[in-house]
């Protein structure tokens, strides 16, 4: 059995009514949590991005228990992140929760201890792509939101083991707006 092509998609659907259109979405909406985020941020952006954004905020921090390395989660959150990554459609909200997940993860090592290198690999991958899509970004505005989280971060993560911390601080210096 073969899927459908984005283009045979488009196809079937300009073949249907406007009611029978408006049925597939309100169907997709009601049923599927990522067509509910993705018509909200596309829709009521302004009145839903905060949500959203504790939403997933709260999603990541359960994965993150300050009690035992063996509950921690972090594919999970990992997953989080990428959905987000995925469904967006505000620089902002994609780039704090990415920030959110490296500060979680940062906290945990701090309350647990050392972790092990595919744990940090696991931040340091989300913080450098984290970098790149703020450095994308056309202006400062973004940055200068996050900056005291950014550099509260790279405080934190000093002296965490596995080339961590110094993973943070040079990716951190590669932060196009920075001025220091």
């Amino acid at each position: 059995m073969s899927k459908l092509t984005n283009s045979a998609l488009k196809k079937c659907l300009r073949s249907l009514s406007w009611d029978a259109l408006e049925d597939i979405i309100s169907t997709l909406y009601k049923d599927s949590e990522q067509v509910h985020i993705y018509m909200n941020m596309r829709f009521n952006a302004e009145g839903y991005s905060t949500e959203l954004l504790e939403m997933y905020k709260t999603k990541i921090k359960r994965c993150f228990p300050l009690k035992d390395y063996g509950d921690c989660k972090t594919a999970e959150a990992h997953r989080y992140v990428k959905e987000m990554m995925k469904m967006s459609l505000q620089p902002f909200i994609t780039l704090d929760v990415m920030l959110y997940f490296v500060e979680c993860g940062n906290a945990f090592t701090q309350e647990v201890g050392d972790i092990d290198s595919r744990f940090y690999d696991s931040l340091l991958s989300v913080y450098c792509q984290f970098i790149e899509r703020m450095n994308a970004l056309e202006d400062d505005t973004v940055y200068l939101k996050l900056k005291d989280r950014v550099d509260a971060l790279v405080v934190n993560s000093r002296n965490i083991g596995w080339g961590y911390s110094d993973g943070i601080e040079e990716s951190t210096s590669e932060i196009i707006w920075k001025d220091d």
